[in-house]
C-alpha cells in the first residue's frame, strides 16, 4: 500500500494496529507536522521491505558519502537517519543522482577516448634535443619539464610532470637515444624516444 502525502496538508499518519494488523490513521497535532514529515515519508514506502537512503558520510562496510543504498526500514529510521548519517532518498533525489552518475560515466568515456587519441599521436615518436657538451656527455640534462615543453611544441599535447616516467627517475644526461614512458592514466601507456645530441657532435 502506498500513500500520496502532501507536506503542507498532512494531518494524519498511517499506523499499524498490531492487535488487528490493520492500518489506521492517527491525527497529528498541527504544530508537530514539520517534525514528523520524515516519518511520514518512511511510511509511504512501507509496501516494500527496504527503503532507499543517501549516505551523508562514509560508513565502513555500508557505503561512501553520497551513495544511495537500500536498507531495512528499522536500520534507516533507528540508526542512519536518527544519527544523521543518511537522509531519505526521494524519487527526485534518486533521479538526480542517476543523471549525475550517467554524466560522470559519459565524461569518463570521452576522457578515455581522448587519451587513446593522444597515445596514437605520441607512440614511438622521437624528441630531439641538442645541448652543449662533449662527445659522450652533455652539460645539465633533460628532465620532465623539457620533455613536456617539446611534446607540446611538436604535437600540441599538454602533459604534466606526473605523466612522464624517466628511466630510474633521473634526468637524461647521456648522448644517444633513450626510451621513456608516458603514463596517460587508465592503463594507457606510450613509449617515446628521446634523442640527445651534443652541439659538438652536431658540428
Amino acid at each position: 500500500m502506498r500513500f500520496l502525502i502532501l507536506r503542507t496538508v498532512v494531518r494524519f499518519i498511517p499506523v499499524r494496529d498490531f492487535r488487528t494488523n490493520f492500518i489506521i490513521f492517527q491525527e497529528i497535532p498541527s504544530e508537530k507536522c514539520n517534525d514528523i514529515c520524515l516519518i511520514l515519508e518512511l511510511h509511504t514506502t512501507m509496501s516494500s521491505n527496504t527503503v532507499s537512503v543517501q549516505l551523508l558520510q562514509r560508513i565502513a562496510n555500508v557505503g561512501k558519502e553520497g551513495e544511495i543504498i537500500e536498507v531495512s526500514h528499522a536500520y534507516a529510521r533507528n540508526y542512519l537517519i536518527a544519527k544523521k548519517l543518511a537522509k531519505l532518498a526521494t524519487p527526485e533525489l534518486i533521479k538526480k543522482e542517476a543523471e549525475k552518475i550517467k554524466k560522470a560515466q559519459d565524461n569518463k568515456s570521452h576522457l578515455t577516448e581522448a587519451r587513446h587519441e593522444i597515445a596514437k599521436k605520441l607512440h614511438n615518436t622521437t624528441l630531439l634535443f641538442e645541448l652543449a657538451g662533449s662527445k659522450d656527455k652533455i652539460f645539465g640534462g633533460i628532465g620532465e619539464h623539457e620533455i613536456i615543453s617539446e611534446i607540446k611544441k611538436q604535437h600540441g599535447v599538454e602533459l604534466e610532470k606526473k605523466h612522464i616516467l624517466l628511466p630510474e627517475g633521473h634526468h637524461l644526461k647521456k648522448v644517444g637515444v633513450t626510451d621513456i614512458k608516458i603514463n596517460l592514466g587508465s592503463d594507457v601507456h606510450v613509449r617515446m624516444h628521446v634523442e640527445i645530441k651534443s652541439k659538438e657532435t652536431v658540428k
